[in-house]
């Protein structure tokens, strides 16, 4: 019950933050933009021919609401208070591991610092972690994109 209650918490700080953030102004824009129609469809593709860690790492994504945040087009997540995910460069899954574990370490310029909680990693466990970064990386093409990693 305690757990259940923490996670309720959590969750209704979450969207206070939230709140608080498209209240301040407009979300901030992704120096990148949205990607292509073919980019879309070439991300569906790998995120569906992912195999079963990017499946999962798909349903801890959207569990742990990250979509409320972040942008993935070819799933529909549509956040604006984070970087979009669907245009990322070339990082390792390892780097996406960290930037979920570390969100402070290094924060997209003209984002604010403290939205991302900063407890995932006690959270959740560490093979849903990299699941959930080979989903990114699955979403967005980098390295790692095909699994593994």
């Amino acid at each position: 019950m305690t757990a259940l209650r923490g996670i309720l918490v959590l969750a209704v700080v979450a969207i206070l933050v939230a709140v608080a953030g498209v209240a301040m102004g407009d979300a901030p824009r992704s120096p990148d933009p949205a990607p292509s129609a073919a980019d879309v469809a070439a991300a569906r593709q790998r995120i569906a021919a992912g195999g079963p860690v990017v499946q999962e790492g798909k349903r801890e994504f959207d569990a742990e609401g990250c979509a409320g945040c972040h942008a993935i087009a070819a799933t529909g997540a549509a956040g604006k208070l984070g970087p979009r995910l669907d245009t990322l460069a070339d990082d390792s899954v390892q780097d996406d591991i960290d930037n979920i574990v570390k969100p402070r370490a290094d924060v997209v310029e003209g984002y604010e610092a403290d939205l991302m909680p900063t407890d995932y990693a006690k959270r959740i466990p560490v093979d849903e972690i990299k699941a959930i970064a080979t989903f990114i990386k699955a979403a967005s093409g980098g390295k790692g994109a095909g699994g593994g990693s």
